[in-house]
């Protein structure tokens, strides 16, 4: 141990005491750090752990320097005796040795006689060699045959006998009417020869069906789904552009209020919050669009025979400027050509349709203005126009029923000149 540790112990006792109300000890620091270096000096010599010894309760605060080394001296002694010095030790075995030996001159004949002994011995020592080799030999050679006959009798097939009569080997009986399986193909023909036993085929073993695994039950949507937040905005955009408003200035308050729906109707079934969702946003919508009177119920035509034309006088033309709602950019639009194509359904596109940009037109409806959506519809037959433009069963649309909407031949040309541009090789 280092003196920095015989240091550190000697705070510690020394802090110890004054802990107990020690005012006048027996000892000095100094002598209390010689007692310390003493105490780690012993234990090095006696190969003994410092910290299994408990030395600030051994070193007395009341007795003196020499008492204490004595103290611990004692204490030490009784744990491990004192390692004695490697020479000391040395010459004591040397000492020893030499006393226990005793010198003695052989004879010439003895002599001879013990070197007999020797070559003997070594012959016998070779020979319990060779013996032992041998012996491990035929212990290898009786495994791999046991070995072998395990191998066979695992590869051997199996035969079945069904016992005829009663009968009894060795201490083991024998029922008529009893199956048994076999490898020892000797003792079953012989069984079979005596006619106690016949062969019987192989029972047919069928494979188990494979277990069924029901497929996974996947917990039923709850809340409001994606399909339902699409009706409620599409709900909320139609009332708002029939109250002539614009979307764009109410987007908000819709989104927040189905949101709200969202987080109040989490826990309900798809339907009951879906039910639950439009109450709420009709609510709303009655404080930002009133809903209007619906108009008197007509009674049902009569399926139609033939085409008959809504005319209408030739149009004028009104320009209005508007404002796209998705990027704002002003557009110009025909207003009178919008009403007319609307009222007469040619067009059936929804109301924000006509309150976009011809950018985000395409983008969204695949056409760049009105007109295009038109032309479109001069091109393309009953299956794939009607669809794009949601009519679907309506009759072709002709130049004819154009004109008789009310639209100019400058429209109509315009019209056929997109056509002709887009789509008319």
């Amino acid at each position: 141990m280092s003196e920095s540790d015989a240091k550190v112990l000697a705070d510690v006792i020394w802090s110890y005491w004054k802990d107990l109300g020690v005012k006048k000890p027996a000892m000095t620091w100094i002598e209390l750090f010689q007692v310390c270096q003493f105490f780690f000096n012993e234990c090095k010599k006696r190969d003994i752990d410092p910290a299994t010894v408990d030395i600030r309760s051994e070193v007395d605060s009341r007795i003196s320097f020499y008492e204490n080394k004595d103290h611990i001296n004692e204490i030490l002694s009784l744990i491990a005796p004192p390692i004695r010095d490697e020479k000391e030790l040395l010459q004591e075995e040397l000492d020893r040795l030499v006393g226990d030996t005793e010198f003695r001159v052989l004879s010439e004949k003895e002599l001879d006689k013990l070197e007999g002994y020797e070559r003997k011995a070594e012959k016998l020592a070779k020979r319990v060699d060779e013996l032992q080799a041998e012996r491990e030999r035929e212990r290898r050679e009786a495994a791999e045959k046991i070995a072998s006959l395990e191998r066979e009798l695992v590869a051997a097939p199996t035969i079945r006998l069904r016992i005829m009569s009663d009968f009894k080997e060795g201490i083991v009986e024998f029922r008529a009417g009893q199956v048994l399986e076999t490898k020892n193909r000797g003792w079953a023909l012989s069984k079979i020869r005596e006619r106690l036993a016949e062969e019987v085929p192989p029972e047919e073993v069928v494979p188990a069906p494979p277990p069924v695994v029901p497929p996974p039950i996947r917990p039923p949507e709850r809340g409001i789904i994606d399909s339902t937040v699409a009706q409620l905005q599409d709900i909320a955009y139609r009332r708002i552009g029939e109250a002539g408003l614009r979307w764009i200035e109410h987007r908000g308050s819709v989104e927040r209020d189905i949101e709200i729906s969202k987080a109040l109707y989490a826990d309900l079934s798809v339907e009951e919050a879906k039910k639950k969702a439009v109450e709420r946003l009709e609510r709303l919508l009655e404080t930002i669009a009133p809903k209007k009177a619906p108009p008197p119920k007509r009674p049902p035509r009569a399926p139609e025979v033939e085409y008959v034309p809504i005319l209408e006088f030739p149009r004028r033309v009104k320009v209005m400027t508007r404002e796209c709602w998705v990027c704002g950019v002003s557009f110009s639009s025909d207003i009178d050509l919008e009403d007319r194509l609307r009222r007469n359904e040619i067009l059936r596109f929804p109301a924000e349709f006509y309150e976009l940009c011809s950018e985000h037109k395409n983008e969204k409806y695949g056409y760049n203005s009105v007109e295009e959506a038109v032309a479109y519809q001069l091109v393309e037959g009953r299956d794939t126009a009607w669809k794009k433009t949601g009519l679907r069963g309506m009759r072709v649309l002709t130049k004819t029923r154009l004109r008789d909407i009310g639209l100019t031949d400058a429209d109509i040309a315009k019209i056929q000149a997109i056509e002709t541009e887009r789509w008319r090789p």
